[in-house]
């Protein structure tokens, strides 16, 4: 089962997942499910009925919604809908389908001009733009379907593919973040660029099987600033992508490179591509090292917010993400497992799944979307619920492999998923509801 933990009922919040008090005999509707975001009443109701502590859901204890600090404070009280939380509306097959092509068009650009770059040349700037118009364009049409394609992996290609899922998420944080279109395409070519002067660096030392002793790392600590002259060079005059560029590693505590600058001094579009970069690149295989499970790469974020990140700058991150990212390998308490295909920040615990194995573990010929909001009408509990996040690697599951099968082989039911919700055309829910 999943972890619980106890917390006075002071501590409980919005999107904490109850299941028990310290006592009993009253009414409590929220039992499984996320609390409201305004708990105040909900404490006092409990408080008069004696509670004095509940046990959560370790995984239901999201970051508490605290006002932003001083450092980006101005510009979103600037920009109102930085502050606002909307529920996301899931995507449609259709959708996903087009963000993966132009994902898949942004990385054969993005292979061609750092190639371009590897020897010397000067990018096509004016293309490259083109290509971050297209990807904001998708990510203003269908945010939640954009954000999932981060998800995309590529081994071989780790460089050219981390440089476009870079750019995708801090796209997507910058508009959870109310920025306007233009700083939208700033910030997303900012991403695409953001290790362009890792083409200056010897590829013995880029793909080094191994940690960089401390003269390679000095070496490998200069794409910033290579970065930073190479895109000056090709005639880049916006100083808030150059600073993106050169500032991505510096660290809030003061740590980073390559000026030591403290959280005050970073530039924001700096801040928003340092997320990005680290959470890609910690999901990601390489060559030394395994790629951690999305949601512990969350829960990493989290705990380097403040040291390494601005932490405001993390919740809104987590906001867009959701407890269990997409790509996410979990087991449901039936016994099957599924993907995270679509997060629901309305409901974090209860987000879209495709299910590809029985309860037996065996794997399905044709998994299917289930969504674990739907409830039995008669019993007003859950058909299904997420028991653990799991490590693909330890079931010999490549995750990819098997979401684009899946998109693949149900272009053909595409219109059909568009104009209705899966989970009510879902096999497995049909035979429950015969079975009740």
């Amino acid at each position: 089962m999943a972890g619980l933990t106890k917390v006075s009922v002071d501590e409980l919040r919005g999107g904490m997942s109850v299941v028990r008090f310290d006592c009993a005999g009253f009414m409590f509707e929220y039992y499984g499910k996320p609390l409201p975001s305004d708990c105040a009443k909900l404490r006092s109701f409990l408080k008069s009925n004696k509670v004095t502590y509940a046990l959560v859901y370790e995984d239901s204890i999201l970051p508490e919604d605290a006002s932003p600090t001083a450092a980006i404070k101005d510009y979103i009280d600037q920009h109102p809908a930085a502050a606002e939380e909307k529920p996301p509306t899931p995507p449609k097959l259709p959708e996903l389908t087009q963000v993966m092509s132009v994902h898949t068009e942004a990385k054969l650009m993005t292979t061609t001009m750092m190639n371009e770059a590897r020897m010397g040349k000067m990018i096509d700037t004016k293309a490259a733009r083109e290509m971050v118009s297209t990807l904001v364009e998708q990510c203003i049409k269908t945010p939640e379907a954009f954000i999932s394609i981060t998800r995309l992996k590529d081994f071989d290609n780790y460089t050219f593919m981390h440089s476009v899922n870079v750019s995708v998420l801090a796209i997507s944080l910058a508009k959870r973040l109310g920025f306007s279109a233009k700083d939208l395409n700033n910030i997303g070519f900012a991403g695409l660029m953001h290790d362009i002067g890792k083409m200056g660096v010897p590829e013995s030392i880029l793909n080094k099987p191994g940690k960089l002793d401390g003269p390679e790392f000095e070496i490998m600590k200069q794409h910033t600033v290579k970065g930073y002259n190479y895109l000056k060079a090709a005639n880049i005059t916006e100083e808030s992508i150059l600073q993106a560029v050169r500032c991505h590693h510096e660290k809030s505590d003061g740590s980073g490179y390559p000026d030591g600058l403290m959280e005050a001094q970073i530039p924001k579009f700096a801040k928003i591509i340092s997320i990005a970069d680290v959470y890609d690149a910690i999901t990601s295989e390489r060559v030394y090292s395994k790629g951690m499970m999305p949601a512990e790469a969350i829960r990493t974020l989290f705990s380097w917010s403040g040291r390494h990140f601005n932490d405001a700058l993390v919740k809104f991150f987590i906001s867009i993400m959701g407890i269990y990212p997409a790509g996410t390998l979990v087991m449901l308490d039936s016994g099957e497992l599924a993907i995270i295909m679509w997060p629901n920040k309305k409901d974090p615990m209860r987000p879209k799944v495709l299910v590809i194995t029985g309860p037996d573990m065996a794997h399905l010929d044709e998994p299917f979307i289930f969504n674990l909001s739907s409830y039995n009408a008669r019993t007003s509990t859950p058909y299904k619920s997420v028991v653990s996040a799991l490590n693909p690697q330890d079931f010999n599951i490549n995750v990819n492999e098997v979401i684009a099968k899946y998109l693949i082989g149900n272009e053909e039911e595409a219109e059909e998923e568009a104009a209705a919700e899966g989970s009510e055309k879902n096999p497995l829910l049909r035979q429950r509801s015969a079975k009740e």
